[in-house]
């Protein structure tokens, strides 16, 4: 197939290369691959062609999808509800503008599942997304489980990312884990507000560089820096990951709403300015820090300040700083009140755990067994 193809509501499209599974009125049967390969779906290489559009309530399993052009989607969908994109490899290639493995615009919703997918997306000199949502996320779940994306793009204009929210996400839960994902700037990103739960679990997420024109960048990033863009409501639960930023700070929460919980624990996490950073215009929350190895180059490798008032849980972390007088900051001078525990906290804030030193400036510590 290679002049692409459109769907109606609640078709399925599925090759032979996957299993699939049937829902009977005896129960979920799983018919197994019926060929060693996937069969291939191509857009013919016309530009703005995607080799798949979706409409509402489809699935796409068992498939390979390739397609090139100015601009280009494997996968597209306008104003989606609902979608099961699985067993499938998928590969999008550009010269100057955007390249997508997948793509939603308009205002997207409904669950939308991604489980077993290999996607690798390239541009030369346009931006270049694995999964790519333009607007409006609402009213359910996403979840990503069991993918491998490498997202590259070879301008630091526009942005390389394996998967990027460019909007408000008001959904249930939003779920990443067991996937292999890379992106030049971003790993898993959202630049608008960010309403429900947010879990990563056991994941590797590396970027290589941040964007030239406004330093964006980072295996993880919760929010924008530039519009005041909010983690709100819900928990965060980031665990068992291994992510590495070579330009930029890793683990990214630029403001973090009133009434939240963080939970940060058994990862490795190495960025260039910080392994962990928490913006100092924050709300009122709670943060706990558990277990991690965490390192940064030029920063310090956890910063964490407030506005708010905010109670974080230090402990059984390894952290250090190559290029910073202490590897952690707890930050008050925001105004808020920003209230520490840890069981290797003396008075003067000194962590006893390991070689990490931390500096503390006006924060209340309490050390317990």
């Amino acid at each position: 197939m290679s002049s692409g193809i459109t769907l109606q509501d609640r078709q399925s499209l599925v090759g032979s290369g996957g299993p699939f599974e049937v829902n009977t009125r005896f129960g979920t049967i799983e018919i197994p691959p019926q060929t060693a390969i996937l069969p291939l779906v191509t857009n013919g290489g016309v530009d703005s062609l995607p080799a798949v559009t979706l409409t509402n309530q489809n699935t796409i399993s068992g498939l390979a999808i390739s397609v090139t052009g100015d601009p280009v989607s494997g996968i597209f969908g306008d104003g989606v509800n609902g979608v099961l994109v699985q067993h499938c490899t998928i590969a999008s290639a550009s010269a100057t503008v955007f390249s997508f493995g997948i793509e939603f615009i308009g205002s997207t919703q409904g669950d939308l599942i991604f489980r077993d997918l290999t996607i690798s997306t390239f541009s030369e000199a346009g931006g270049s997304a694995g999964i790519y949502n333009e607007e409006l996320f609402s009213g359910g779940d996403v979840l990503f489980e069991n993918l491998t994306i490498s997202s590259i793009t070879n301008t630091d204009i526009s942005i390389g990312g394996a998967i990027v929210f460019d909007q408000d996400f008001a959904g249930r839960n939003f779920i990443c884990r067991d996937s292999n994902v890379m992106g030049s700037h971003l790993g898993v990103a959202f630049f608008d507000f960010l309403q429900g739960n947010f879990i990563c679990q056991n994941n590797s997420i590396f970027t290589e560089r941040k964007r030239e024109d406004d330093d964006v960048g980072g295996a993880i990033l919760l929010g924008s820096f530039f519009n005041d863009s909010f983690f709100q409501g819900g928990d965060v639960v980031i665990e068992h990951n291994t992510i590495r930023s070579l330009e930029s700070s890793a683990i990214q929460i630029p403001h973090m709403a009133s009434n939240a919980r963080a939970i940060i624990q058994n990862n490795n996490v190495t960025g260039n300015d910080h392994a962990l950073f928490v913006g100092s215009d924050s709300g009122s929350f709670s943060f706990h820090i558990l277990n991690n190895s965490l390192s940064s180059i030029t920063d310090e490798a956890v910063s964490v300040g407030t506005s708010g008032a905010v109670d974080v849980r230090y402990w059984k972390n390894t952290s250090f700083a190559q290029g910073a007088p202490s590897d952690v900051l707890f930050d008050e001078s925001g105004g808020g009140l920003l209230q520490v525990e840890s069981p290797n906290l003396s008075l003067s804030g000194v962590e006893a755990l390991g070689e990490g030193s931390i500096l503390a400036p006006g924060v209340t510590f309490i050390p317990f067994e």
